[in-house]
């Protein structure tokens, strides 16, 4: 098993670093090593610096809604926890497909820092079913607004973003009906997995439905205790909206750092239509995907041949950063738990050296 785990941590690493040489390569071979010197040049980096600047900002305020959800479950935890257990969780989530390792090594982190595991797991919980919410309602918004002119500008915008929105509202409704009716929602799902059986795509049926049947569960408890817990719902989406509204405003200050000048309000709709289509690309990073919808996105300002210099730079502030802050927290990933348990071994392996002299001793 351990072997396994080793193998896809290399085959995500090897993808993260391709698409970073892929990126390089663009930015030197297609603009020109010349264009290439010429645009960073020119490079403001105080602006640069106040991007990396709000990436950090971002991390203080998703572990602000975060913390909410854990104090609202565990009330003994320090913000300085959390705060790690967020860097630890953007990394994850950046070097891992679909970013699905990010919560299962937050709840590790978080129960070895001295949280019980179904704490920890229904912190987690509570915090994506709110930021689900929050992203699905924040990107509605956008398409209310902005739709005409995005539809106007680019050919395909309609199929572009009907996957990513469709997605991220079937989440959000699949998340109501189990608050409103667990019990429908728990049948629809008990017949799709009869349907996936008869057609041999689930081998084991009751394996799959005694899953099924401990999610549905996890969430609702999880939903049922937000419930009554109003107010830290309430903070949890502020600091989610505010979160998203800094992320959104990265590319903002790559583009003033290219000397080229842009509405704020449209920086913000191109950079949640970027996370709408990039989200649920299957690879690290969203590697292709993020970049590609970066492109079609934000050439509608006139970056001109500085486009790729901005999707390099973009991309360091808020994929590349992430992981090499995040690799130093990671190789501190030990906690209260973990430190116990050293303690306790070392205690039995004492004790038992003192056996054996005194047996040796009494040999004599």
């Amino acid at each position: 098993m351990k072997s396994k785990k080793s193998v896809l941590k290399i085959i995500n690493y090897a993808i993260v670093i391709l698409s970073a040489v892929i990126l390089v390569c663009i930015v030197l071979f297609v603009d020109g090593i010349e264009s290439f010197i010429e645009v960073f040049s020119h490079t403001n980096f105080a602006w640069l610096l106040c991007g990396a600047l709000l990436m950090v900002l971002y991390w203080i305020l998703e572990s602000c809604a975060l913390h909410v959800a854990v104090l609202s479950v565990h009330k003994r935890f320090y913000f300085g926890r959390t705060l790690k257990a967020t860097i630890l969780g953007q990394y994850y989530n950046c070097i891992t497909p679909s970013a699905s390792g990010g919560q299962p090594m937050q709840a590790y982190y978080m129960y070895n820092s001295g949280m019980p595991v179904g704490s920890a797991s229904s912190a987690l919980l509570v915090r994506f079913i709110v930021f689900q919410c929050v992203l699905t309602v924040y990107s509605a918004v956008i398409l209310i607004f902005r739709y005409p002119f995005f539809a106007e500008k680019i050919h395909g915008f309609s199929a572009l973003v009907f996957i990513g929105f469709t997605v991220n509202t079937v989440i959000v409704l699949f998340m109501l009906g189990v608050a409103f009716a667990p019990k429908t929602v728990l049948r629809f799902f008990r017949f799709c997995v009869r349907v996936l059986s008869r057609i041999r795509l689930i081998k084991n049926k009751k394996e799959m439905l005694d899953r099924v049947e401990l999610e549905v569960d996890k969430f609702y408890i999880s939903l049922k205790a937000m419930k009554c817990n109003l107010w830290a719902i309430v903070k949890t989406a502020i600091f989610s909206f505010l979160q998203m509204t800094v992320y959104f405003l990265v590319p903002l200050f790559v583009i003033y750092a290219l000397g080229v000048s842009a509405d704020p309000f449209l920086v913000v709709s191109c950079s949640a239509c970027v996370l709408m289509i990039s989200s649920f690309v299957p690879l690290p990073g969203a590697a292709g995907g993020a970049e590609g919808s970066f492109l079609v996105f934000f050439g509608l300002f006139d970056l001109g041949n500085k486009i790729s210099a901005a999707i390099l730079l973009w991309r360091i502030l808020t994929f590349y950063m992430p992981i090499i802050v995040g690799m130093f927290f990671a190789q501190k990933i030990g906690g209260a738990r973990e430190r116990e348990e050293k303690a306790r071994l070392l205690k039995e392996k004492m004790k038992e050296n003192m056996i054996e002299e005194i047996e040796a001793g009494n040999d004599n």
